[in-house]
């Protein structure tokens, strides 16, 4: 094996890799994103409450 080709066989590895993390990172942005607008409506929820109590 050429090292031209070692270095082809790590660069597509790392792409690859690269890839995958920035997917990962999106699903992870996502699921914040939805915790995120879950306790902003249970904000919201908590304080219509605190208006009818009054």
């Amino acid at each position: 094996m050429t090292p031209l080709t070692t270095v082809t066989i790590f660069a597509d590895h790392l792409k690859a890799k690269m890839k995958e993390a920035a997917m990962n990172r999106s699903e992870y942005e996502d699921h914040c994103n939805e915790n995120h607008d879950k306790a902003l409506a249970a904000m919201d929820i908590d304080e219509e409450l605190e208006e009818e109590e009054e």
